[in-house]
């Protein structure tokens, strides 16, 4: 079975409560987002996390939520502090193929109420999809992230975005290695090239990957006159469906932290602003910069010298054309 990604499941699959019912379920649902603000908050260690909406789990600043399967199903709660802007997340999960595993993440409102949520799930070795929530507001966001498969196998949440700036090299852990365990297959990916464009697909994901030296000047995130045709080939392909699409920024290890996380968030707005000007709906787009933490090639040798071309690898700029919504 092939992993799927749900935007929302419809509300026909909800059974019908009587309204006396639901108003005393809205009531306490109000009474305990009003507690959590008095509250402290759990620190979040590896693999513990709180199952009770009064106690939500603290996301750490790496924005990296992640744990093993119960063998079964559970449902835990954090909370994170964020500001008006694109909340970027990536779920994943990893365990032996052919056992079922989902993983939902439920944005929920001052109610205790879904007010968004996606979910993947699928039998396969390993899957993973990106989503953006859009942030109007500074202040506690709580969410609820639902996670059902075998003992064996680990599921993995990454928050950033300029809704939540992180901090750390985050990433998903490595699952623990296993005496005499087969080691869990990669997710398939097929990579093409359409002139300067990297095509990366795997299940629910199509990447256009374009080194960022091509499209903006050193420490500088206004676009260059020489992207404009590499820029009109991503737009068309954009044109031409109704995907959610989220804007990648990425660097390479040389220079602060900050500098970097800065850097690539305002480079990844520049082709958002090009690409709504072009015509494509900006509903449909979100940002994030990952600064320095997500490299796709070593910024060093093995030697510990400089790698100028795994670096130049490094800075770029991807479009995620999130295929299964």
């Amino acid at each position: 079975m092939s992993a799927t990604v749900h935007p929302a499941r419809s509300a026909a699959i909800a059974p019908a409560r009587r309204p006396n019912a639901l108003a005393l379920e809205l009531l306490c649902g109000a009474a305990i987002f009003a507690a959590i603000a008095l509250l402290p908050v759990l620190a979040l260690g590896a693999d513990e996390l709180s199952t009770s909406v009064m106690r939500p789990s603290a996301v750490p600043a790496n924005g990296v939520v992640a744990g093993a399967f119960p063998s079964g199903e559970a449902r835990y709660y954090f909370a994170m502090d964020v500001q008006p802007g694109d909340l970027m997340t990536q779920m994943s999960y990893a365990g032996r193929d052919g056992a079922p595993k989902e993983v939902e993440l439920e944005l929920l409102d001052g109610s205790a109420r879904v007010r968004d949520h996606y979910w993947i799930h699928g039998s396969e070795p390993s899957a993973q999809a990106t989503r953006g929530f859009p942030i109007d507001a500074t202040g506690r966001q709580v969410f609820r992230l639902r996670v059902k498969g075998p003992e064996t196998g680990r599921f993995c949440l990454e928050l950033g975005g300029k809704a939540f700036p992180t901090t750390g090299d985050g990433g998903c852990p490595a699952p623990p290695a296993t005496a005499g365990a087969p080691a869990t297959a990669p997710p398939t990916v097929k990579t093409t090239r359409a002139g300067s464009l990297e095509i990366v697909e795997s299940r629910c994901e199509q990447r256009l990957r374009v080194g960022s030296d091509l499209f903006f000047d050193f420490d500088s995130s206004s676009l260059r006159h020489e992207a404009e045709p590499t820029l009109g080939q991503i737009t068309e392909r954009l044109t031409g469906s109704q995907f959610p699409v989220a804007i990648e920024g990425h660097t390479d290890a040389k220079g602060a932290d900050d500098y970097n996380q800065h850097l690539s968030e305002e480079r990844a707005g520049s082709v958002k602003t090009y690409l709504v000007a072009h015509g494509v709906p900006p509903t449909r787009l979100t940002i994030v910069g990952w600064g320095k933490r997500k490299p796709v090639a070593p910024n060093a040798k093995a030697d510990g010298s400089d790698d100028p071309d795994g670096r130049q690898r490094n800075r770029r700029v991807e479009i995620v054309i999130n295929t299964c919504v």
